[in-house]
């Protein structure tokens, strides 16, 4: 019988393995968080606020590769000029801003 208490005895002894088992696994969660979730958060934001900063005159790249120049903006969708055609595009839709048109060169037109 001394087959069967073996397995017992075994499993006694890493009861204190467990403290440092759940240690382990929140370091790591913190780390995931750091290194991950905060920055891409930060990032998400920034583009947020880019997207909500463009205005008319604004020459855009959008995520397709199509290149213009704002023509109107609405909540949802801009109106742009891309050589001879005139297209409208979601907001979302917008990679980068080229070249900001300065409010002192709107004043002036």
């Amino acid at each position: 019988m001394k087959f069967l208490s073996l397995p017992l005895e075994a499993t006694a002894g890493t009861g204190g393995m467990d403290w440092i088992t759940i240690a382990i696994m929140i370091g790591m969660f913190v780390l995931l968080y750091f290194f991950m979730l905060r920055p891409q958060k930060k990032r998400e934001k920034e583009v947020a606020e880019m997207r909500k900063s463009i205005m008319v005159g604004d020459h855009i790249t959008t995520n397709g590769g199509i290149v213009g120049i704002v023509l109107k903006e609405t909540e949802n969708s801009l109106f742009i000029l891309s050589g001879t055609q005139k297209l409208e595009v979601m907001r979302w839709a917008v990679r980068s801003i080229d070249k900001k048109v300065d409010e002192t060169e709107e004043e002036e037109d």
